[in-house]
């Protein structure tokens, strides 16, 4: 009897382990805005001081890249004062792509 009960929680352990774990199914489908990231991240020089706004994402794109991001569109003085410090600057569209600034 009470081997029985401790095969049978070994055998529940064992289930729901293997439920979590999942180990036949896939990893599931890379988001959009990481696509995005990357193929930012693939465009930029290394060292090169970027900051990009605008962007819902702005937590990943500082994880994932060397970029200081924002979820806002600041006033024009900031934006003037980052241009004249040697920033590039970049907004991000409805459609997640990343536009650069360019003063006029």
């Amino acid at each position: 009897m009470i081997l029985e009960k401790v095969l049978m929680g070994l055998a529940l352990s064992i289930r729901y382990a293997y439920e979590r774990l999942n180990p036949f199914e896939g990893r599931g489908e890379v988001p959009n805005w990481m696509l995005q990231i990357i193929a930012f991240e693939s465009k930029l020089q290394k060292g090169e001081k970027v900051v990009v706004f605008n962007t819902s994402n702005n937590i990943e794109y500082m994880f994932y890249t060397d970029v200081t991001a924002y979820p806002y569109v600041p006033s024009m003085p900031v934006l003037d004062s980052l241009i004249e410090n040697g920033f590039q600057l970049f907004f991000i569209d409805e459609n997640e792509v990343p536009i650069p600034f360019t003063p006029w």
